[in-house]
């Protein structure tokens, strides 16, 4: 695919010529980055334009590209990592909606059910060929493909490509992807948390949704990598079910209270973070244990300031929700070819890099 989209074959070098910039310049310019200033950005649009570039340069709705964005109300579930997903998502929309890129936000309440709604709702408006209704491109996230394949099929059928965050669905047509690399997610987890236990005793691994695809691969690497630095470890695994968080907190409580030799606790998410916090922050075994836990919120960093938590790990959700938007634009807008998988890198966080 070339460098833009039109059949005059326009392209960034052509104009880059014209305005007498590098293409590096003019790519910015259209791409809504920094580093352009606001005379040489105007005239790269007025020229994109003028050479008939579909870039989707004007800001005109009849040549924007509107993008739904279809991710958990962080009011409702997770706030600590989703929220920072919608910022990461409207900081890049906000960047861009001067070049040719809309939004529309549609927030669900973190059920399968709730997500399917609004996705099948997307698909039949957009066959309705309403300006009002148009969709030109999804982003979401998918925790368990299967249920999703039917309504992903027919978005790509009905001209809407998707793109994922956070957790993917590779057996779809989705054109990319945006995520952590959750497997290594889980091996830097097992073997910062190896590198601070003996090794003998168990380690407990917990969380939520264990069938869901970027979880599956946090403990499937979590393990192998005990397996190699902690061989003598037992790990054991636990996660919420049906009776909701507070009693699967309970059972991570018995477990510690009547397993004598657990050693340490990987939280893998953001609320078991918080919630695994709350448990050892006034608990006799909150010094014989060492905690791993999930993404950088105020909650968890207090939790790591005062020695409850020993490492988080992000997974920086911001960057996540940010790349998803420019993912989609350089498809969208610029006719640019972009990578089916992009990994965002990991950070392991101590009391003593915390970012801001």
């Amino acid at each position: 695919m070339g460098e833009g989209m039109g059949e005059n074959k326009t392209t960034i070098s052509d104009i880059a010529k014209v305005v007498n910039m590098a293409p590096s310049t003019v790519y910015k310019a259209l791409s809504g980055n920094k580093g352009v200033s606001e005379p040489n950005r105007h005239r790269i649009l007025q020229v994109s334009e003028e050479l008939g570039y579909i870039s989707k340069t004007s800001k005109s709705n009849s040549l924007s590209k509107i993008v739904a964005v279809v991710l958990p109300d962080p009011s409702v579930l997770d706030f600590e990592f989703y929220e920072f997903i919608w910022k990461g998502v409207r900081k890049r929309a906000r960047e861009l909606s001067s070049v040719g890129l809309e939004i529309k936000e549609y927030m669900f309440n973190g059920s399968i059910d709730d997500q399917l709604k609004i996705l099948w709702r997307i698909v039949d408006e957009s066959r309705c060929k309403s300006a009002e209704k148009r969709i030109d491109g999804l982003v979401t996230l998918i925790w368990n493909e299967n249920p999703f394949l039917g309504v992903l099929d027919e978005c790509c059928k009905s001209g809407i490509p998707v793109f994922t965050v956070f957790s993917d669905a590779p057996s779809s047509q989705r054109i990319a992807s945006v995520r952590a690399n959750s497997y290594q997610t889980g091996r830097l987890a097992a073997e910062y948390l190896g590198s601070t236990i003996p090794n003998d005793g168990s380690v407990i691994i917990t969380g939520t949704r264990r069938n869901a695809f970027s979880h599956e691969k946090v403990v499937r690497g979590f393990i192998d990598q005990m397996a190699v630095t902690n061989p003598d470890i037992q790990v054991i695994e636990l996660y919420e079910n049906k009776n909701g968080s507070m009693n699967h907190i309970q059972v991570v409580k018995n477990m510690i209270e009547s397993v004598p030799d657990v050693r340490g606790i990987y939280a893998n998410n953001a609320r078991t973070t918080s919630l695994i916090g709350k448990l050892l922050l006034h608990s006799p075994h909150k010094d014989s244990l060492k905690i791993i836990g999930s993404e950088v919120s105020e909650e968890s960093v207090f939790y790591l300031n005062h020695g409850v938590v020993n490492a988080l790990i992000d997974e920086k959700p911001s960057s996540q929700g940010y790349q998803s938007i420019s993912l989609a634009y350089d498809f969208l807008c610029m006719g640019l070819p972009v990578k089916q998988t992009n990994y965002v890198s990991l950070n392991l966080v101590l009391q003593n890099n915390v970012p801001e």
